[in-house]
């Protein structure tokens, strides 16, 4: 039985207190910036179904045009939205149409559908817009009760969560795997340590963005971090309020940059020429959550070493409860 070597070269995280800075000089984000900020999750999986789109064509999948055109339309209706200062309203259909207009598509050439690279493909596709339709019903929520604090399980947004690590997964097509168990891990996966918890128990209170935040932090963290490497995000309720951490044994960031990479755009000059998919609005939608419930933010990071990002939200008396 073959025994998967442990990755040799994975770096231990030193990070201490003198690596860390309170982000306090962010620019204020205009209206357009907002909103494109606001709907980073589902701008990245527009990008994701884009992409598959594509790859299904290379696979000589013909008929896909409508699906195309629909995904390219969606993205660039959201942009002429938020250009106008106004948030736009995602149909609730769009990821029913999408699924029927791809099905229609392979069933027109059983053999190709039947593919490894197409089945594989498809269950990527089926669970994006999985995906996708919880985050209209959670952008929905929001919008309609902007500043509530909702009441989750511990054992909900735990499961929310890994089920984004798990898409993240699939989308990598084998390149890599995630894992939980370190001894599991070989040098071309991530393991990721995720642990949420509350002192009241199995139930707290948060504003439903901040799940948008663990979720794109954590997808940072793995882009920036190189296989083998090692991910590590917590939320924790008390008394006094929420603390999110995502740390990483990544890439890091230079320390004349820090307080530079939480503006709109905005990619650290050691990842310039790093392909990644996304519009780099993590840290901004981290730091723009955080000041608009009251919160702070610090980053610590170092090259070579990985990277740490703190919020602290504090708990609101009075505060709107959906």
């Amino acid at each position: 039985m073959a025994v998967n070597t442990p990755p040799s070269d994975q770096k231990t995280s030193v990070l201490d207190e003198s690596d860390e800075i309170e982000i306090t000089s962010a620019h204020a984000l205009t209206a357009e910036q907002e909103i494109i900020v606001d709907l980073h999750s589902v701008i990245n999986l527009i990008g994701v179904l884009h992409g598959c789109l594509e790859l299904l064509q290379a696979e000589m999948v013909e008929g896909l045009d409508n699906a195309k055109s629909r995904v390219y339309r969606l993205s660039e209706d959201i942009k002429s939205a938020a250009a106008q200062g106004r948030q736009f309203q995602l149909e609730s259909t769009f990821p029913t149409f999408l699924a029927a207009e791809i099905e229609s598509a392979l069933q027109a050439d059983p053999a190709i559908a039947e593919s490894d690279d197409v089945i594989e493909l498809r269950e990527t596709i089926a669970t994006v817009l999985e995906v996708f339709n919880v985050r209209l019903g959670e952008l929905h929520e929001r919008l309609s009760h902007p500043r509530a604090w909702v009441r989750f399980s511990t054992t909900q947004l735990t499961a929310s969560i890994q089920q984004v690590l798990a898409a993240i997964e699939q989308n990598a097509h084998g390149r890599y795997r995630i894992v939980r168990n370190i001894a599991e891990q070989t040098p071309r996966d991530y393991q990721v340590d995720l642990d949420i918890a509350s002192t009241s128990g199995d139930e707290f209170f948060m504003p439903p963005v901040l799940q948008d935040v663990l979720r794109d932090l954590i997808a940072n963290a793995r882009k920036y971090t190189p296989p083998g490497g090692r991910i590590s995000a917590g939320l924790h309720s008390s008394d006094e309020g929420l603390r999110l951490v995502v740390e990483d044994n990544g890439l890091g960031i230079p320390r004349d940059e820090l307080q530079k990479v939480v503006d709109f755009g905005y990619r650290a000059s050691n990842v310039l020429n790093r392909r990644t998919l996304g519009g780099g609005f993590g840290l901004t939608k981290a730091l723009w959550v955080a000041k608009n419930f009251g919160g702070r933010m610090w980053v610590r990071s170092r090259i070579g070493i990985g990277t740490r990002v703190t919020l602290f939200i504090p708990s609101q008396a009075g505060k709107a409860v959906a």
